[in-house]
């Protein structure tokens, strides 16, 4: 159809709404307890309401941080406590290599983190030469903040869990657990101040040998660690994070909190679990977690999202007469022109979009109407034409687009992490 038309009136069609989840080695079916979806090309019509004005604790975070320093602001996520935790089980280390001469205090960690910021945006070719007094390389500020020899031994032994505990532990980044869990108390400690959230996969560059080291097709990082994260989507504040330890990992965390498909799915419930109030916020997801099934889960808990999705993941079937237009049919149209459906037993937006790309969303919430007028290069009249673009994915677009890759981006050249008995730790670089 043409962008400019309005939408028809349509048969109501009924399609099957079984879902899968993983089993040990085999997909198995689900039977859910929700109403089949009724597709009709009908504009959205949701019941319930929602609370639209932002939370009353970012007016208490402006106040909080208004006359604080750039180092005032880190320490109230990396506080003390943290600090005090990770010099005590660096020392445990030390001592349990026989190192007994070994001493450290809270102000030397804090030159070693600020020697690990500052060589992540001020690179050498090798780690030495920032004790280098060459001219050309001369790093003072180094320098003077701490030996060389000593930044070594500090890196050597730095550590923030006891190892004697390993053994009795399943938990993959069990050396590195203590950490996110102090982390990501700190980040929530605010609060979840803003309306608009964003929950997307993240991944840290890393190039060496390990287990848990992915490889996505298409990202601007594409090997790495990946983690889960959940941030604001007008700031990129991160309010919690996880790190993807792999599938049956994941399963066997979250073993007994839902029955849904798959592990995007299970992330999705596990993250929105933070939220105090639910309705107050509106999530964006990409194509890993979007589906029918999700959806409808996040509005049984008052819970508005929007994400791209799948074809195969958005609850049509296979010989319904009333499907969206599949890829194949919108390539054939022009750019700018888009299809909907919209189920009026679940309350759920599903539409395509012809752009660049055949782009796919599906929303509990947001709306087609109106079209928003955006800038595409048109080959055949040589300069930039005005194409119209439904209103869910201009918004999919605004708040999803903050949270990027900033941990994967930003990469420290003297942190090197080795795969030593399924766990992680920090080496010298040469």
């Amino acid at each position: 159809m043409n962008n400019n038309e309005k939408p028809d009136n349509v048969s109501n069609n009924n399609t099957s709404g079984e879902s899968s989840v993983i089993g040990n080695k085999k997909r198995k079916r689900l039977s859910t307890d929700h109403v089949l979806p009724s597709w009709k090309k009908v504009n959205p019509n949701y019941t319930r309401s929602y609370p639209t004005s932002e939370n009353k604790t970012k007016d208490d975070l402006i106040l909080l941080t208004k006359n604080k320093t750039a180092v005032e602001i880190f320490e109230l996520l990396f506080d003390n406590d943290l600090m005090e935790n990770i010099v005590r089980e660096t020392k445990r280390y030390a001592f349990q290599r026989n190192i007994h001469n070994f001493d450290m205090t809270v102000n030397c960690l804090k030159n070693v983190i600020g020697i690990f910021i500052y060589t992540g945006y001020n690179s050498l070719p090798q780690e030495k030469m920032y004790w280098s007094e060459d001219e050309d390389i001369d790093r003072t500020i180094i320098r003077q903040c701490m030996s060389r020899n000593r930044y070594y031994e500090i890196k050597r032994n730095i550590h923030f869990n006891n190892n004697d505990n390993i053994s009795r532990s399943t938990d993959r980044i069990f050396k590195i657990r203590p950490l996110i869990e102090q982390l990501n108390k700190n980040f929530i400690q605010f609060g979840i101040f803003s309306e608009k959230i964003s929950i997307d996969e993240q991944m840290v560059r890393y190039y060496g040998h390990h287990f848990m080291k992915q490889f996505i097709r298409g990202k601007p990082i594409r090997f790495g660690l990946k983690q889960w994260v959940i941030a604001c989507g007008t700031t990129g504040y991160c309010y919690k994070m996880d790190v993807y330890e792999g599938k049956i990992a994941d399963e066997m965390r979250n073993n007994g909190f839902n029955s849904l498909t798959g592990v995007g799915e299970n992330i999705v419930l596990n993250m929105v679990n933070t939220f105090e109030n639910p309705e107050s916020h509106a999530v964006y997801i990409d194509n890993l977690f979007t589906s029918y099934t999700l959806l409808t889960e996040l509005n049984k808990n008052g819970i508005r999202c929007t994400g791209i999705a799948r074809y195969n993941r958005m609850g049509f079937s296979k010989t319904g007469k009333n499907n969206l237009k599949s890829d194949l049919e919108m390539k054939k149209v022009n750019r700018g022109v888009y299809d909907y459906r919209f189920d009026n037993n679940n309350e759920i937006l599903s539409v395509t979009w012809k752009d660049n790309n055949i782009v796919k969303l599906m929303s509990n919430r947001e709306t087609v109407e109106p079209l928003v007028a955006v800038k595409r290069y048109c080959k055949k009249e040589k300069k930039y034409v005005d194409i119209y673009q439904p209103n869910l994915i201009n918004s999919y677009n605004k708040y999803m687009g903050e949270l990027t890759n900033w941990i994967g981006m930003y990469r420290s050249t003297v942190l090197k992490f080795e795969e030593r008995s399924g766990i992680f730790h920090c080496s010298q670089t040469q």
